[in-house]
């Protein structure tokens, strides 16, 4: 039964939706959206402000002391982490010995709290983790539990007759959600292309190549450029939208697939995917990556009430870096220069450390919150924009976030690092894998840590 409240405020949504919606056209009903969001802003800042005035709520966690110094900050030690901390943890307790895959919703010590779901997404991820460490260590355990994750892929989560990845799927391989989202086709190209990087597995090329292909031709905006958010399981748009956390994670698998394969047509793919990322995504006023776009480009606060990542903010700087490190394009490496500044003036925190998350398109605090891997994609960024630059005071920040990231994220007794954390660092979620978290971010970001400090013989 509808509520008092629901009837008179339904009518009004698509009214005020239409007035604080910038239309694209510079106009005065721009500015009047934007001012709109502004005075937004102010005022759930000043909220947020004073939610963080008042005493933190009870951890069941202690905070942890710090394991590590700031000088002891070296290549061996963001590999000894991934080999003694990240993957023993996932190699004990995420394989389905049963099914086949891997089951990734689990608690703090490893046991399932919740077997009926396997995000496609995740299982790419986790592909991609167990890949690095067979690159890395060279341990036949690790190439049998990548191969695996490849194996269910193709047998459970291939669309046979129209092809792409279904969305999940139960755990004994019965598809669950048969839509093909944009975000989990990504993260399954970029798990097979890895896979292939360290077995040169042609089978596993092949269904990434076309996987890229079918995005080609189903999500790929001909018109306005960038990728759609989703489709259904026939391939038709279920939701047109531009998000960036898409264009990022096709980026990274993009690259990756080009530098597997070295063709050209690839490298311009992603040279178009970082123009749409200078010249679309990035906010001219404020320096930073807007979440939410309509299909033609037009800014589209509302969804996201007006806020921005700071984990997307960090990621597209890494990989515009990455991008000037293979182009050599000037607009990359200043694009990144100048979303890294945002993230660092806004995001950080100069009480405790450690970045948050959410904060609005203006750079006012939205929460408090830090989750997981806000901290490993700042690490990224922050540890290559270091070696591409030179400037001191972006490893003093790195210094800074592997402090509270090793001091409070990472679980010495059970290994894995925790899922989120109040700002001063006390566990509020203390689960170590789920619908949206598996091995890949913590493994990532050690391993472009390990690569960034061994390739520059720096200590840190």
């Amino acid at each position: 039964m509808k509520t008092i409240r629901h009837l008179i405020l339904a009518p009004l949504k698509k009214p005020v939706k239409r007035l604080v919606s910038p239309r694209g056209n510079g106009g005065v009903h721009d500015m009047f959206a934007f001012a709109f969001w502004e005075v937004y802003a102010r005022l759930q800042g000043a909220r947020t402000r004073l939610k963080a005035r008042m005493p933190l709520a009870p951890s069941h966690q202690k905070p942890l002391c710090l394991l590590k110094s700031a000088a002891e900050y070296t290549g061996d030690f963001f590999l000894e982490h991934i080999r003694s901390a990240l993957l023993p943890f996932w190699e004990r307790h995420s394989p389905d010995r049963r099914y086949g895959g891997f089951i990734t919703h689990l608690d703090r010590q490893g046991q399932v709290y919740k077997d009926d779901l396997k995000a496609t997404a995740m299982q790419g991820r986790m592909v991609c983790a167990f890949s690095i460490g067979y690159e890395l260590f060279r341990s036949p355990t690790y190439l049998e539990l990548a191969r695996e994750g490849v194996r269910f892929l193709i047998e459970n989560m291939w669309d046979k007759q129209r092809g792409g990845w279904y969305k999940s799927v139960y755990r004994n391989g019965r598809v669950r959600e048969p839509d093909k989202n944009s975000f989990q086709q990504a993260y399954v190209l970029l798990g097979l292309v890895e896979y292939h990087r360290v077995t040169q597995d042609q089978t596993a090329l092949d269904y990434a190549v076309r996987t890229y292909r079918l995005l080609e031709q189903r999500v790929w905006d001909k018109n306005h450029l960038g990728y759609y958010e989703s489709c259904q399981s026939d391939w038709k748009v279920k939701s047109d939208a531009k998000m960036s956390y898409i264009q990022l994670v096709m980026l990274t698998a993009i690259m990756a697939l080009h530098e597997a394969t070295k063709e050209a047509a690839y490298l311009e793919r992603a040279r178009q995917i970082a123009d749409v990322i200078v010249l679309q995504m990035v906010d001219r006023k404020y320096g930073c990556v807007l979440e939410r776009f309509h299909t033609n480009w037009v800014y589209d606060p509302m969804s996201v009430r007006g806020q921005a990542l700071i984990g997307h903010n960090s990621k597209a700087a890494w990989l515009l870096l990455r991008m000037h490190q293979v182009t050599g394009v000037p607009e990359y490496y200043t694009t990144a220069e100048r979303i890294l500044d945002f993230t660092l003036r806004h995001g950080w925190d100069a009480q405790h450390g450690g970045f948050y998350q959410y904060v609005y398109r203006n750079g006012i605090l939205a929460s408090t919150e830090k989750p997981w891997w806000t901290q490993g994609e700042g690490m990224q960024a922050l540890v290559l924009m270091y070696a591409l630059s030179g400037q001191r005071r972006y490893i003093d920040y790195f210094k800074q976030l592997a402090d509270f990231t090793f001091g409070h994220f990472f679980d010495p007794e059970w290994g894995e690092w925790f899922t989120a954390c109040q700002a001063d660092g006390r566990v509020i979620d203390d689960h170590k894998g789920g619908t949206w978290k598996a091995a890949y971010d913590t493994v990532r970001a050690c391993y472009e840590a390990y690569r960034c400090l061994l390739s520059e013989n720096r200590h840190v």
